[in-house]
C-alpha cells in the first residue's frame, strides 16, 4: 500500500517519504538514503521497549535490519548508520548530504500558492485518517481530538505548526475550503 500511495503522489513538488517498507526494490537507490541502526543501538532500543533476545519480536527486528541492510548494499544504496554517537542534528546533516543533489534538483514549490497547496496536501492525510477511523461504529467519541497541522500561510521557510480540533474542520475543507491552519500572527500571502 505504501508503494501505491507513493505512485499516486503528484510529480511536483518533491516528496520525501520514509518508512521500513521503502526498499531499493520499491523506490530505487538514485534518490534514496537508508538510516540503519547498528546492531548495538537496535538491541539497546529493543531492550528499552521490554523485548529480550529470546523473544520472537526481538529476533524479527534483527532479521529485518539485516535483510534491509543486505538489500540496500546489494543495490548500491546510500546508508547513514545510526550508531548512538551522533545526535539528531548530525544525523540529519548526514542525510541531507546524501540527498543534496536530489533535493537541489527538485521539483519545488516556487511561490506562496504552491507552498499553500503543499501544506494543504500535507494536512489532508491526518484529517482523512482520523475521520476514517472515527467513522467506524465502535470508535470512541472524537469531538475533543486535536490535530497538529502545517501552517498554510504560504510564506517561504514557514515551519509553524497549528493545533486544530478535528470537529472544527468542515467537511470538504481539504479540497476547497478556506485556510483553517494558519498560525497565530500569520496570514495567507497574496499571489
Amino acid at each position: 500500500m505504501v508503494e501505491e500511495d507513493l505512485a499516486r503522489l503528484p510529480a511536483a513538488p518533491l516528496v520525501l517519504a520514509e518508512g521500513t517498507p521503502l526498499t531499493p526494490a520499491a523506490v530505487g537507490v538514485e534518490r534514496a538514503v537508508w538510516l540503519l541502526p547498528t546492531a548495538a543501538v537496535q538491541q539497546r532500543r529493543l531492550r528499552r521497549r521490554g523485548l529480550e533476545p529470546d523473544q520472537g519480536a526481538f529476533r524479527l527486528y534483527e532479521l529485518l535490519r539485516r535483510d534491509i541492510a543486505a538489500e540496500v548494499a546489494a543495490a548500491g544504496g546510500a546508508v547513514v548508520h545510526v550508531d548512538g554517537e551522533h545526535g539528531a542534528e548530525a544525523t540529519a546533516a548526514r542525510v541531507h548530504a546524501a540527498l543534496e543533489q536530489p533535493l537541489a534538483a527538485g521539483p519545488h514549490a516556487r511561490d506562496a500558492a504552491g507552498r499553500r497547496k503543499l501544506a494543504r496536501y500535507a494536512n489532508r492525510a491526518p484529517v482523512a485518517q482520523y475521520r476514517q477511523f472515527f467513522a467506524r461504529p465502535w470508535a470512541p467519541v472524537w469531538e475533543s481530538v486535536r490535530l497538529t497541522l502545517c501552517c498554510e500561510c504560504g510564506a517561504a521557510g514557514c515551519l509553524a505548526d497549528v493545533e486544530r480540533n478535528l470537529a472544527s474542520l468542515p467537511v470538504g475543507w481539504e479540497e476547497r475550503g478556506p485556510l483553517v491552519a494558519t498560525a497565530q500572527g500569520h496570514r495567507a500571502l497574496r499571489v
